[in-house]
């Protein structure tokens, strides 16, 4: 019988059997795309969105709020433009916008679903804004 020690392998062994046969597990030419996306889009759009991964063409970018998400879907057809023309070659197909909280809820539960820690509040929004000395008054 073998002890669960034994059957662990060294992390090194698993890394460089990611590397065997002289192939990448993802294409070097993918990875100019990190180093060409301000350029591409420009300093304003590179502070709110960022690249996360390609994948058969299709570049997935976080966009930090709702109102980049909407600018840069109707933007996209430029920026794929750009981005190509910047890496010399049609790397990218599609570029897909996502919120940037879609990429941090944890998995197994949808964005947007109701945490069970107590000390998240819980209860009904209020219904009006509390502006700062105005928490007592009743208008």
């Amino acid at each position: 019988m073998t002890s669960e020690r034994d059957s662990m392998r060294p992390l090194g062994d698993i890394i460089s059997g990611l590397f065997s046969g002289g192939h990448l597990p993802f294409s070097r030419e993918d990875c100019l795309i990190w180093g060409v996306w301000r350029d591409a889009v420009g300093p304003a759009i590179s502070k709110a969105a960022s690249p996360s991964w390609i994948r058969k063409g299709r570049l997935r970018v976080f966009v930090s709020d709702p109102i980049w998400l909407q600018e840069l879907t109707f933007l996209e057809g430029d920026i794929r433009k750009k981005l190509n023309t910047l890496l010399g070659q049609e790397r990218i197909q599609k570029i897909e916008f996502r919120l940037e909280s879609a990429r941090s809820h944890p998995p197994g539960r949808p964005a947007g679903a109701r945490s069970q820690d107590p000390a998240v509040p819980r209860g009904r929004p209020r219904s009006r804004p509390v502006w700062p000395g105005t928490e007592n008054s009743d208008r």
